[in-house]
């Protein structure tokens, strides 16, 4: 990917991007105004104009009925998965029944206009991952390393707020 810094997008790109975040109706509005503004840095000076009559589609987004910082909780999914850590998910089942489980997330992934976890559910005897939709999650909580003796933090609050982060062996 060397020369990838000094890319810029053409319009059409910038569109299409646009235009399939505003479909997926995923994102917090303020999710996808800072996609926005992060994807209008990368625009040719040039081709600006030409991508406006969808940032007023953005600037009319309304956002999802979870209301949860999906951008941040896949940052921090994408941290534990790095890392091979195990974590703690409590979720909401089609039901209503609320449910701990432990599992090693393996990645997520995009389909449906939903984000979901795929991970291996500790105990669960079954040789495949589950796909848990993100949306349903409550919480996450990381399991440290063995030297840190059972030390749990939550990664995010219960009410899947914004200013989540992961908790590392070394500061528990």
């Amino acid at each position: 990917l060397s020369g990838w810094s000094n890319y810029k997008f053409s319009s059409i790109e910038v569109i299409t991007i646009l235009k399939v975040l505003i479909g997926s109706k995923v994102l917090r509005k303020d999710e996808m105004q800072g996609i926005m503004r992060s994807v209008r840095m990368m625009l040719h000076q040039r081709a600006a104009g030409r991508v406006n009559s969808v940032y007023a589609e953005v600037d009319n987004y309304i956002s999802p009925v979870h209301g949860k910082a999906i951008l941040k909780m896949l940052e921090d999914l994408n941290r534990v998965i790095s890392k091979r850590l195990k974590i703690d998910l409590h979720y909401i089942k089609g039901n209503g029944e609320q449910v701990t489980k432990r599992v090693l997330p393996l990645i997520f992934i995009f389909s449906d206009f939903y984000f979901y976890l795929i991970a291996f559910i500790d105990g669960s005897g079954y040789k495949y991952p589950a796909f848990l939709e993100l949306t349903e999650l409550k919480a996450l909580m990381l399991l440290t390393s063995s030297t840190a003796k059972n030390c749990i933090k939550p990664i995010m609050p219960v009410k899947c707020g914004s200013a989540c982060n992961l908790c590392m062996p070394e500061n528990c």
